[in-house]
């Protein structure tokens, strides 16, 4: 069923007129601050997806295929937790992909040179019971990253991939409409700091005060 799937998707994606709409997503992790979040190693976060379409064309949302990237030089410091989870969305998750989850955003599964990407797409032409009517704002998804224990404090960019930065066709994020014309998500970013967890701050305020201590009675033998 995923190669008839996909096989399906990949001439929709030929045979479909490509249009940049006024779409755009929001990631919200309820921090207080959408698109931007602070964590520490090792740890997990989980944000909303919302989808904002402010124009037609489309006349209708009936599904979406959405992709995430980062700088190559994060290759596997990011990993999509599980399967999304649709709860409350008018979309829900096309049958067989669930097998495709936990997966690490790699430079190994990437179309965009410059990038690494996620293998599995996070909603592979997800569809409604019935279409949605635009303008309009919806629920797509609440998906979960986990964030390698590796990672070094910094600030680092998840974004969808989107026509507008360079991505590829074949992993474009992308809406349809129920005469299965395919239009371009907008790029939107979600900026991670990275700080050390409170034992290793912990250590480090210790280290410097040895540190501290130790210049003070040296100076102290020496005078």
């Amino acid at each position: 069923m995923k190669k008839a799937f996909l096989i399906l998707t990949a001439s929709l994606l030929l045979s479909a007129s490509w249009a940049m709409a006024a779409i755009t997503l929001t990631f919200d992790d309820h921090n207080g601050t959408a698109n931007a979040g602070t964590y520490a190693p090792g740890s997990t976060f989980t944000f909303d997806i919302m989808l904002s379409v402010t124009s037609q064309p489309p006349a209708n949302v009936a599904g979406f295929s959405l992709w995430f990237e980062t700088a190559a030089a994060n290759s596997g410091l990011f990993s999509i937790s599980a399967l999304p989870n649709h709860t409350t969305s008018p979309f829900s998750q096309v049958t067989g992909d669930s097998g495709d989850f936990p997966a690490a955003l790699t430079t190994a599964n990437s179309t965009h040179a410059g990038f690494a990407q996620n293998a599995a797409v996070t909603d592979l032409g997800a569809t409604s019971s019935s279409n949605q009517v635009v303008p309009g704002t919806y629920f797509l998804e609440t998906i979960s990253f986990t964030i390698s224990g590796a990672i070094t404090p910094g600030t680092y960019t998840l974004m969808n991939t989107s026509a507008s930065t360079g991505q590829p066709l074949g992993k474009r994020s992308v809406i349809n409409d129920g005469s299965f014309n395919t239009f371009d998500i907008g790029s939107s970013t979600y900026t991670i700091t990275i700080v050390p967890e409170p034992t290793t701050l912990s250590l480090v305020a210790l280290g410097a005060l040895g540190t501290t201590g130790l210049v003070f009675l040296r100076r102290k033998r020496q005078s």
